[in-house]
């Protein structure tokens, strides 16, 4: 039965081979999120569009949000912020409200998961009024194609959508840099691909409806964690917006307190404004201001949660000559740094205590380790994805506070779905149940192959191998999410390792990282895939 929306190293293995600018802050606010609500993300108007209102959510994707809870701002439904550019998301205002909220909800459509990173809202220039906007609001168009890189993270990932004919949606993404191998709008329709200067992603289509977009997407892993290189000032230089004055006069103090200028190597600035930064702590306290004056308040005192780390630091950084985007979803927010070849993400930290799930983890991404340190009982994001996992199992902590294993480099996230899946994800009824489980026996049986070559590997290796997907009477299966496993035949237990996606003649390729929380024993290799609308689930072996 195929899912609705899915929601890490030196030791040997041995594999066999068998929100919105006048009513911000929406980080941190805690919401009753269903199912259905998850990712339905509306159309908006853009410059040079009319600008009608969106339409009405149909009743099953009704907005259920408690009333003591429910953002302001009426743009803000369906389990995630519209992209209403009337109404100012284009603009990120900072508040001061710098305490730290109990728990938040999230909602990931990709696989592998990556929470909370899934990249919704990103902003990489700052006007006069010291507000985050995006430096070119002009959409170009996003090629598509190619083949994934061997050094690439996979991911496949399924986005409901509410479309308006000829109005772009704004998509969520995995990362910086990511490419977009092939996409599919189920039903078919036809569409195009847009982004603007801050790699936000949108779709437009030329018919009305509500759909689902099917993705295959490939980055580099170097972006989700990676040490920043040796690079002049000047190559930097190239990838900055322009700056009002009053930004540099604004973070003139700010620098200096921290200790940085261009008279050190680049490398070595963004280590520092990292360490500081990430010293940031949540206090009990709304800090008064806006502007110049609340940006100095919170990176003096080093007070807030995420999304004062990232403001400020993508501030500060501007100012200095990095250029810096500052990045946010329902639950999080944190920062991304050129290098004069890629963006690199890096979480400040300022989480919430917990994180309540809509949508299973059941393949968890494997990211590099963190190459900057983290201060005693940080709250960064991977943190508190880790604690949420050990509360629903019913151990570990269950607040802010540190606990056994909770090293934010390397969180204790269940590699299986059992605990993940008990994060708030609401049973399917048993009418949609037996509908689904129809569909599923109508669809032809898949065939999986896979071809892996054995060997003795370390955690944190990466591994190559291939295979088809296609049906007993040959046609091909595309567009296929293709999760690979370890399997210990002794005790039975499975380890994610990584997802792949077929391409248009049914195949599948690429490099895994062997994840690091594997124990030491002998694997079998096993791949599976819950299925599509024109393939069945199946499994199958090396």
């Amino acid at each position: 039965m195929r899912r609705k929306l899915l929601g890490n190293c030196g030791v040997a293995l041995l594999l066999a081979s068998t929100a919105l600018a006048q009513s911000e802050p929406v980080l941190h606010e805690y919401f009753d999120w269903s199912t259905e609500q998850d990712m339905v993300l509306p159309s908006s108007a853009l410059p040079g569009a009319h600008s009608d209102p969106l339409p009405a959510a149909s009743p099953e994707h009704a907005n259920v949000i408690p009333s003591a809870l429910a953002p302001p701002d009426p743009a803000v439904a369906n389990g995630a912020v519209a992209d209403n550019r009337e109404s100012g998301a284009e603009q990120y205002q900072l508040d001061g409200n710098t305490s730290q909220p109990d728990r938040v909800g999230y909602s990931d459509p990709f696989t592998p998961s990556i929470p909370p990173f899934k990249r919704l809202f990103a902003y990489d220039a700052v006007s006069p009024q010291l507000r985050l906007i995006v430096a070119s609001s002009a959409l170009t168009a996003v090629s598509t194609g190619g083949a994934p890189r061997a050094r690439d993270d996979q991911f496949y990932g399924e986005v409901p959508l509410q479309l308006v004919a000829g109005q772009p949606a704004r998509l969520p993404n995995v990362g910086p840099g990511a490419r977009i191998i092939t996409s599919s709008l189920q039903p078919s329709a036809r569409f195009e691909l847009l982004r603007d200067s801050a790699e936000n992603l949108f779709l437009r289509s030329d018919r009305t409806l509500n759909a689902e977009w099917v993705v295959h997407l490939a980055i580099e892993r170097a972006a989700f964690g990676a040490p920043y290189p040796d690079v002049s000032w000047r190559a930097l230089a190239r990838k900055l917006p322009r700056l009002p004055p009053v930004v540099f006069q604004a973070a003139k103090p700010v620098l200096e307190h921290v200790g940085v200028s261009q008279e050190m190597e680049p490398a070595e600035a963004v280590r520092l404004l990292v360490d500081y930064f990430r010293g940031f702590a949540p206090e009990e306290v709304t800090l008064p201001g806006e502007g110049v004056a609340l940006y100095r308040e919170v990176s003096l005192t080093r007070r807030g949660v995420c999304r004062h780390r990232a403001f400020a630091f993508t501030v500060s950084a501007l100012a200095l000559g990095i250029p810096t985007r500052f990045v946010r979803n329902e639950a999080h927010a944190w920062v991304e740094v050129y290098d004069g070849t890629i963006w690199h993400r890096i979480d400040l930290g300022g989480a919430a205590g917990e994180m309540n799930l809509t949508s299973e983890l059941d393949v968890p991404h494997e990211a590099p380790a963190d190459p900057y340190t983290w201060p005693p009982r940080s709250e960064s994001g991977e943190r508190m994805v880790a604690r949420s996992l050990r509360g629903a199992t019913g151990s570990g902590s269950n607040g802010a506070g540190s606990s056994p294993g909770d090293d934010p480099a390397n969180p204790a996230v269940s590699s299986g779905s059992s605990a993940t899946s008990m994060l708030n994800s609401p049973e399917p009824g048993i009418e949609e149940e037996n509908e689904e489980m129809q569909a599923a026996d109508a669809t032809p049986q898949t065939v999986l192959t896979v071809q892996f070559s054995g060997a003795t590997l370390r955690r944190g290796q990466r591994f190559a191998l291939q295979g088809t997907a296609h049906t007993p009477d040959g046609a091909t299966c595309a567009l296929m999410r293709v999760d690979v496993e370890l399997h210990d035949p002794a005790t039975g237990a499975s380890h994610p390792a990584g997802t792949l996606v077929t391409d248009s003649a049914g195949r599948y390729a690429g490099e895994l990282v062997l994840p690091s929380r594997v124990p030491v024993g002998d694997y079998a290799l096993r791949v599976t895939t819950p299925g599509n609308q024109t393939c069945g689930a199946a499994e199958g072996g090396a």
